[in-house]
């Protein structure tokens, strides 16, 4: 039995010789063989994955939280391999290594980011930062002017851009800003709190600078701007003049407002003028009030609210 399956086996190792030699007698001649030129094409490129992208993008967020700089560092480069548009991987990488203080390299992946992205606004932002520790004020200010033109109704940058232009000594600069986004929409309360700030401190005195600051509040309520912010302007410019009954008739209402909505200065100078006029009473009351409706209020609260609400010693 072995014998006659070896038989068959060479029996059909011969007929398959022997078709595949007519085969190869019949086709024609293989083509030629083509130039070494195509055999080394590049392959082509992958296209873009934004998913992939993003994912790695967060693994290197995770890492930099955890203080592993340089493993996110390789992840943000490695998102932006996945696609190469994706800005948001630039300025992370931007960010961390502003954060290791290599503020050359910051710069270079913060404008890579706007290459791709010239809205990209976290970029201006990153930017005008590493300009700004640098001490070159003045690419930073450029920055900042483009990051507010881009974000008009973000009050975080324009507190960046502000600070920045009051380091340096540009106090005209920031009366401009302000009075240039109130102009555009007069309903936004930090624009009216920055203004009337930036119209004191444009004055040659504090007291002209209170007086200032009066004067353009009223000409806001009687214009129709009549918020939160300029209610407190007129109360506490009031107050600092020494009208303390009147300061009282302005900020009194803003006491029963959500404390969200107003600022802590606002307690303060109410408090305040109620003790100037000697009522210790209200001045306590308005300070338990507060506190009472941000959640807290205790034993100690009252005692320094007592404490700080003692009428003012007589003068000498």
């Amino acid at each position: 039995m072995r014998r006659d399956w070896i038989w068959l086996g060479l029996g059909i190792a011969i007929a398959v010789a022997a078709g595949y030699w007519s085969f190869q007698h019949i086709q024609p001649p293989p083509p030629a063989p083509q130039p070494a030129a195509d055999a080394a094409a590049p392959a082509a490129a992958a296209p873009p994955d934004r998913a992939q992208a993003e994912l790695v993008w967060a693994r290197g967020l995770q890492a930099q939280e955890q203080g592993n700089i340089d493993e996110a560092l390789a992840a943000f480069s490695a998102a932006l391999g996945y696609d190469s548009s994706f800005a948001e991987a630039d300025v992370s990488r931007g960010n961390a290594l502003l954060s290791e203080q290599q503020y050359a390299d910051a710069i270079q992946a913060y404008s890579d980011a706007l290459t791709i992205d010239p809205d990209q606004a976290d970029a201006y932002l990153g930017r005008a930062t590493v300009h700004w520790l640098q001490g070159d004020l003045a690419s930073a200010e450029t920055d900042f002017e483009t990051l507010t033109s881009l974000r008009p109704d973000d009050m975080s940058y324009a507190v960046k851009y502000v600070t920045l232009l009051y380091d340096e000594g540009k106090k005209d600069k920031v009366l401009d800003y302000y009075n240039a986004q109130y102009q555009q929409d007069p309903s936004r309360d930090w624009v009216v709190a920055g203004l009337l700030g930036a119209v004191k401190e444009n004055a040659p005195d504090e007291r002209q600078g209170y007086e200032a600051c009066l004067a353009r509040a009223r000409q806001m309520w009687d214009a129709g701007t009549q918020s939160n912010a300029v209610m407190f302007a007129i109360g506490d410019s009031l107050a600092k003049l020494g009208q303390v009954a009147d300061a009282i008739q302005w900020l009194a209402p803003l006491a029963d407002k959500d404390p969200n909505e107003i600022a802590p200065d606002t307690i303060n100078e109410l408090a305040g003028a109620y003790r100037l006029t000697n009522d210790q009473g209200k001045c306590v009351a308005t300070w338990r009030n507060y506190m009472q409706r941000m959640g807290r209020f205790d034993m100690f609260d009252e005692a320094k609210a007592n404490t700080n609400c003692l009428p003012p010693a007589p003068a000498p």
